[in-house]
């Protein structure tokens, strides 16, 4: 179960873009600890929909309007893939 409070106005785009801020140098596992395992997604998209769901508490849809309607903002997330260096790893 996810306790972690979604505090952001979901109409503001700037709001939005704030509240993203609190991911900065985080994992997911840093903010939500073991309770990701059950909420792991593979394949494209998966990240995104983990991000929708537990920081964001929304469910996860396949509606073809942006994530943020009312603001007018579509979720982007990109995955690092962490070897020798940390880079962008698209799945």
């Amino acid at each position: 179960m996810n306790n972690f409070k979604a505090d952001y106005d979901r109409n503001n785009p700037t709001a939005i873009y704030d509240f993203c801020q609190y991911l900065i140098g985080k994992s997911l596992y840093d903010i939500f600890g073991k309770e990701i395992a059950s909420a792991t997604r593979k394949g494209k998209g998966g990240l995104g929909q983990m991000v929708e769901e537990l920081f964001f508490n929304y469910e996860v849809n396949s509606d073809r309007h942006a994530d943020f309607k009312e603001a007018g903002v579509e979720l982007k997330c990109t995955p690092l893939l962490q070897t020798a260096s940390i880079s962008p790893h698209e799945l």
